[in-house]
């Protein structure tokens, strides 16, 4: 049998990341659906600190959570349209000039 080498820090650091992204295209699909009051602030607190990161792959996949949300909840898309424009309009770059 071939001899293997052992997984080096590069290779756990690329499963972490596939992790990550994985994980959140999960929570990304969970966006999708009805929600309000603290459930829906959890998901927009997840949003905005995976905007916050920096990591512009999970960004995206925050993006279409956020889209998601919008989908599925055009009965009040009024008030979901006005915490939008708060990311929008966020004081920390990195969310506002992502969210759209």
């Amino acid at each position: 049998s071939p001899s293997q080498e052992a997984p080096t820090i590069e290779d756990f650091e690329s499963y972490a990341k596939s992790v990550q992204l994985a994980a959140s295209k999960a929570m990304a699909a969970l966006c999708y659906g009805a929600s309000q009051g603290e459930e829906e602030n959890r998901k927009f607190h997840w949003i905005s600190n995976v905007f916050s990161s920096g990591h512009s792959g999970i960004q995206q996949v925050a993006q279409e959570a956020l889209v998601n949300i919008l989908r599925s909840n055009r009965d009040r898309k009024n008030l979901l349209f006005e915490r939008v424009l708060e990311m929008c309009y966020a004081s920390d770059h990195k969310i506002s000039s992502f969210s759209f």
